[in-house]
């Protein structure tokens, strides 16, 4: 076990023997079922959370020429989804990582 201590005090620890994912949950805990489509900014797939069975969106972000984190377009997209709430907007749950932390996923009601 290891631990990490924020800026303002609280300590985290977690185990060494597999990836530290922070407080994202890992896409392993959905199943992906088939792809619905692609565009610009991601490849979407159609999948089920092995937890509650709920089907959701999974658009895994493009992370092809990125060195420092997300690219500022999905960080944009996310924070903007996140904070509307209206019944023609998709819905945006949250962020999943990969196995690998430079795959990232954005889990998005399934329409």
């Amino acid at each position: 076990m290891s631990s990490l201590v924020s800026v303002s005090g609280n300590v985290s620890s977690f185990r060494t023997d597999r990836p530290f994912l922070g407080g994202c949950r890992s896409v392993e805990t959905f199943e992906k079922l088939n792809r619905i489509g692609e565009g610009t900014y991601g490849i979407v797939y159609r999948g089920r959370s092995k937890l509650s069975g709920q089907i959701v969106a999974l658009k895994k972000i493009r992370m092809e020429q990125e060195n420092d984190g997300l690219p500022v377009s999905s960080l944009r997209e996310i924070a903007i989804l996140k904070k509307l709430n209206h019944e023609n907007i998709v819905k945006v749950f949250d962020v999943v990582v990969g196995q690998d932390l430079g795959i990232n996923y954005i889990l998005l009601i399934y329409c």
